[in-house]
């Protein structure tokens, strides 16, 4: 089994079970079950499952032993002194991570204890920033303090090759970046917006050492929510006013997205997967968002606020934009899927030169809307090819309950009587079941022939 292969733990177990009947059964050789259970990992099963078991304790119990010793400290508050107050707060923590660095590193009996307890002094550490300000009456916004336990942890995680401690570095840096760009949100201050390049340089970085794919995932979506963040905090130096929200999470999204394809190839497969799936997620927000005609309206009209060349400049835009990238992504989507270049390049093109001048010939928010819509409708068959393609629920569920969530949106976004909307709704859901049907009876035929 691969390094970049994902077996569930489940699958496994009934293997095992399973390949003791066949040998009881004598329908494989002894050579042939050692042969799968070396390849499946079957004979550390039982040991996963206590680990997982025992990490969890840990865990839990860890976060019962800070809360005690908080709750222990805040009792007797009043009446410790300054150095007697510091002494006790950061000796518990130094403690956790000496007791746990030896667990984990010199002992190495009791790794997951160990590093449990240091992921436990990474919280202390944090809380420790809280109870130092307050002793000495330091004034300072509260995102600071998040900034200074993100650059702790990262500084840990980088010196110690945690995953868990990164993980935490991950939420409080971007927690401490929503609270800076709040406050800094100004003109002068957007030169300063350098934050998107912390999960690509420092957190990717990590997870690429580290081969986490959690981590990287964690990555994406800093970067991604960053950019959008600062896509609609700083609108009206980009001329795109509410916009902004929706073509930063393109931007993203594309971003994301093309970040993975690169990636995905043996080794890094997993890497791959998880940009594509993050960006895809980005991409389909922006659009669904993009979809509806009351914010679109709403948003266009709004930009009256700004000059004509700022309208004008925003408004072609957005609409070469969305254009542009329907017909590239419809084109890249259904040759990759279908392996049928000719046939689908030419009704894409043809589909756009009819769609092209209906457009024109409309107000501006309404084309807009419709691209948003033929993008969702596009982006949810191209889950649904590729999941045929590749015999994957996954994605069959994923662009299906899209393709609803859109339908069923447009149905309650439109003002029709109860009877048009309930019509609507059983027509997707018997759609829904039927494409259910459909797609299971294609891979058990499938796995009939592969038989």
């Amino acid at each position: 089994m691969g390094k970049d292969t994902k077996i569930s733990h489940r699958f496994r177990a009934v293997l095992k079970h399973e390949i003791a009947v066949w040998r009881n059964e004598g329908i494989i050789e002894p050579r042939q079950a050692d042969v799968l259970s070396d390849r499946y990992d079957l004979a550390h099963i039982g040991s996963e499952s206590r680990n997982l078991m025992l990490t969890t304790l840990y865990i839990i119990g860890a976060l019962l032993v800070g809360g005690g010793v908080i709750s222990f400290v805040a009792a007797h508050w009043d009446a410790m002194d300054k150095i007697t107050k510091i002494s006790l707060i950061v000796s518990f923590m130094l403690g956790c991570y000496g007791v746990g660095y030896y667990l984990w590193q010199v002992n190495g009996k009791y790794v997951k204890l160990g590093h449990t307890l240091i992921l436990l002094g990474v919280l202390m550490f944090g809380a420790n920033i809280g109870l130092i300000a307050q002793i000495f009456h330091i004034k300072s916004n509260f995102y600071n303090g998040f900034g200074a336990w993100a650059v702790g942890a990262t500084l840990l995680a980088w010196a110690i090759g945690s995953v868990p401690v990164i993980t935490v570095a991950v939420v409080t840096s971007f927690i401490w970046f929503c609270g800076w760009i709040e406050d800094n949100h100004n003109h002068n201050n957007a030169a300063l917006n350098l934050y998107p390049l912390v999960p690509v340089l420092v957190f990717a970085t990590f997870a690429y050492l580290q081969r986490s794919t959690f981590t990287i995932i964690l990555s994406a979506l800093a970067l991604g929510l960053s950019l959008v963040i600062s896509a609609a905090v700083y609108h009206d130096i980009l001329c795109m006013n509410d916009f902004a929200i929706i073509f930063g999470a393109v931007a993203a999204g594309l971003l994301i997205y093309f970040w993975g394809a690169i990636q995905n190839k043996d080794g890094w497969r997993s890497f791959g997967m998880a940009g594509i799936i993050t960006g895809t997620a980005f991409f389909a927000f922006a659009i669904y968002i993009a979809s509806y005609f009351q914010i679109i309206k709403h948003s266009y009209r709004s930009s009256s606020q700004y000059h004509i060349a700022c309208k004008e400049i925003a408004d072609i835009a957005i609409i070469a934009a969305a254009l542009v990238a329907g017909v590239i992504l419809a084109i890249i989507y259904f040759v990759k899927a279908l392996k049928n270049s000719m046939a689908i390049g030419l009704s894409v093109i043809v589909a756009a030169g009819m769609i092209l001048p209906a457009f024109l010939m409309m107000e501006m928010e309404l084309a807009m809307v419709l691209t948003a819509n033929l993008l969702c409708v596009a982006l949810s068959a191209n889950l649904i090819a590729t999941s045929i393609k590749h015999e994957d629920r996954r994605i069959f569920w994923a662009g299906s309950l899209f393709l609803v969530l859109v339908i069923i949106s447009r149905f309650l976004e439109m003002e029709t009587d109860l009877m048009f909307k309930a019509f609507g709704f059983i027509i997707s859901g018997l759609g829904l079941i039927g494409g259910s049907v459909l797609f299971e009876r294609h891979l058990k035929a499938r796995r009939t022939i592969h038989d």
